[in-house]
């Protein structure tokens, strides 16, 4: 049988025993030969868990605030009643969450320091 669109399909054998995992048995120490083949793999399985080289870019309070009202406006602006008005409340909700931790980041400051940095 064949797939269509399918370039060079596995025989059955080496689906179940592919060409990567067969051990050769020429050399005299078996298990070093198991650990070198098998050590690559370990290799690219742990640098899956490290940190990514780039940063995340950090998103402002405002520009948090500013993509939800396009995803409300969105949603309001769908045809034919398909924008749920549960999905507007929760962009609601959410965008209240976000103007709370906004106004939580925000420091009270003297008069004085205002007019002094005009100077």
């Amino acid at each position: 049988m064949l797939i269509p669109n399918l370039s060079n399909p596995l025989t059955i054998d080496e689906f179940i025993e592919p060409r990567e995992e067969q051990i050769n048995d020429d050399s005299e120490d078996i298990i070093e030969s198991i650990i070198n083949n098998y050590s690559q793999v370990e290799d690219n399985e742990e640098s899956q868990f490290e940190e990514p080289d780039n940063e995340v870019e950090v998103i402002s309070h405002a520009d948090a605030i500013q993509a939800l009202k396009y995803l409300k406006l969105y949603e309001l602006q769908q045809p034919d009643e398909q924008g749920e008005r549960s999905n507007i409340l929760a962009l609601e909700r959410f965008e209240r969450l976000v103007i709370q931790r906004k106004d939580t980041t925000k420091k009270q400051v003297a008069i004085d320091s205002y007019f002094s940095r005009g100077g």
